[in-house]
């Protein structure tokens, strides 16, 4: 909720990115934040990510109640990343 409380969502100085996507495309996305930063990006530096860690464990046991309060913070940060900020 910080990321939301304190506008980092409006921020230009911040740059949103799905663990998800950097795994699954980490040429196109280190190159995004490369970018960002302004410095020079080296394929070199993606040669071990692997998006194996994606889906390797089932969601843990919740109340539901937070469950509920997880999805919805993460459909507003999917929002945003889908949006292209």
């Amino acid at each position: 909720m910080l990321f939301f409380d304190q506008s980092f969502d409006s921020d230009r100085r911040v740059l949103l990115i799905r663990y998800e996507e950097l795994v699954s495309h980490p040429v196109e996305e280190f190159e995004k934040i490369y970018k960002f930063a302004g410095i020079r990006f080296s394929r070199g530096v993606v040669r071990k990510v692997s998006p194996r860690s994606i889906g390797k464990h089932p969601r843990p046991d919740i109340d539901p109640a937070v469950r509920d309060l997880c999805d919805e913070l993460l459909h507003r940060f999917h929002s945003l990343t889908d949006a292209g900020n």
